[in-house]
Order: C-alpha cells, then sequence, then structure tokens
C-alpha cells in the first residue's frame, strides 16, 4: 500500500513539476505598467510610463485605450533598474531600452471608467500585455458672480 501512495505522490509531483516548467517556458516576455496607477484620476491627458523584459529581440510596444491603439510617439528608453533586478529576460544586448513613456491627450474622451492596455508585440504577435484601470474627471470649476453683490437690489433696467 506504501508503495502505491509513494507512486501515486511522485506522479503528482512530475505533473506539477512539468507544468511549471511549461508555464516558465512559454513566458518569455514581462509587461509593466507604472503609470497610470490603479484606477488614477486624469482631466486632460493621462501619462503612460512602464518597461517591458523579453529574453526576445526586437519586442515593440503598442498602447491602447479602451481598445482603440494609440497614436502618440511612445519613447523608448534604457531602464538599468529593471535590467539590473528583472534577470533571465533580456539584457543590455537584447533588450538596451525596455522602458517605454507618453503622454495621450484624452480631452475628447467622456467622463468615467477608461482603461490603458500595453502589448508586447513582435512581427504582429502579442507576447505579453497589462492592462490598468483609470478615471476621467470633471475639470475643478469655480463660478464667481459679480453682480448683484452682497444684497444688493437691481431694477429690471440695470441687469440689461
Amino acid at each position: 500500500m506504501k508503495k502505491v501512495w509513494v507512486i501515486a505522490f511522485l506522479l503528482m509531483f512530475g505533473f506539477i513539476f512539468s507544468m511549471f516548467l511549461t508555464v516558465n517556458a512559454s513566458n518569455n516576455t514581462l509587461v509593466t505598467i507604472d503609470f497610470p496607477m490603479i484606477n488614477e484620476e486624469a482631466t486632460d491627458s493621462i501619462f503612460i510610463r512602464g518597461w517591458i523584459m523579453s529574453k526576445e529581440d526586437n519586442v515593440g510596444v503598442e498602447i491602447y485605450i479602451d481598445g482603440v491603439k494609440v497614436d502618440e510617439e511612445i519613447d523608448r528608453h534604457e531602464r538599468t533598474d529593471v535590467i539590473n533586478a528583472i534577470k533571465g529576460y533580456g539584457d543590455e544586448l537584447i533588450n538596451p531600452t525596455p522602458g517605454y513613456q507618453t503622454n495621450v491627450n484624452i480631452s475628447s474622451y467622456s467622463y468615467g471608467k477608461h482603461n490603458v492596455s500595453v502589448r508586447a508585440v513582435k512581427d504582429g504577435n502579442v507576447l505579453a500585455s497589462e492592462t490598468r484601470d483609470f478615471y476621467k474627471k470633471t475639470p475643478s470649476t469655480m463660478i464667481s458672480i459679480d453682480i448683484p453683490s452682497s444684497n444688493e437690489k437691481l431694477t429690471n433696467d440695470e441687469m440689461t
């Protein structure tokens, strides 16, 4: 009976270990969004920044808001902090500019909840992606009434 339990345990351990290796081997790319923060509020523009690390070379970045690709130019730049911290996903030779950032005009978007999606792409294929929600809020407003002031009474002739 002990042999059956030992064999069952070894088979289960082998199955779990092989699943881990399969998942690890197929995940060659990491995408992270630093900004916007989760549920960040914005009014006229949204700053999008993060990094992509990949075992693949020449990985591009695409940014979408509410499923629509953003046309703004995306700045790719060095991130030695990321290259030093994230081991096993490329280096300065394979991925010299893991950082990305852009500022997107959202003045034409409706108020409320939206999402930004960043995709790591190569040869038209999405290698990895991350999505983050943000909110477009109404701008702060202030109303000032010039006339009448302090309980002043006006006639109809004076108001026109």
